[in-house]
């Protein structure tokens, strides 16, 4: 946000603080699905029950990615309906396309932490590299963005870094589930 509220000024740092905030509220819900869950993949983990693990995993997963597209599709609706009907209301949100980006973010971000849990309850940390490689190219594509392309060159900028973390994420969780299973 202090990005934003320094190249584009309080208005559109207010829009991103509150189209955010309502993104990560349905992202907070849907995560629940799984940060309930983790004491169990803790278990299974210990007791090396690996199938009971991956079981659990994949149905929290994709209970919580289909609650999270759905609040997402959901959420767009209603901002749409806003912008048709309530233009006041609608002015405090971003414009549709930096909201679809960010909303459409959060998706890749939630399987990444998915994933992530999923390590640490076999008490591994593979994933620092790729979280240190994260912050250096939102470090230098998120400023020179909002610099030169604006609100939406930020999201589009956002929603491509998380789209490659995850799946680099997702590469190097696969290769450590196969070398588990051998």
């Amino acid at each position: 946000m202090p990005l934003i509220f320094w190249f584009l000024g309080p208005v559109t740092a207010g829009q991103m603080g509150i189209t955010w905030a309502i993104i990560t509220m349905f992202w907070g819900l849907s995560v629940t699905l799984i940060t309930t869950k983790i004491p169990t993949f803790a278990m299974d983990a210990a007791n090396k029950d690996y199938k009971k693990l991956d079981k659990l995993f994949f149905n929290s997963t994709v209970v919580s990615t289909i609650f999270l597209v759905f609040t997402s599709v959901l959420l767009l609706i209603i901002i749409v309906i806003f912008k048709i009907f309530y233009p006041e209301i609608f002015s405090r949100f971003l414009p549709l396309l930096p909201f679809t980006m960010f909303s459409l973010s959060i998706i890749p971000h939630h399987l990444k932490f998915a994933m992530t849990s999923y390590m640490r309850a076999l008490k591994l940390e593979p994933f620092w590299k790729i979280s240190i490689f994260e912050s250096i190219l939102i470090l230098f594509i998120l400023p020179f963005s909002c610099k030169y392309t604006g609100i939406e060159g930020v999201s589009i900028g956002f929603l491509g870094i998380i789209l490659l973390i995850t799946c680099l994420t997702y590469l190097k969780f696969n290769r450590i589930k196969n070398e588990m299973i051998c």
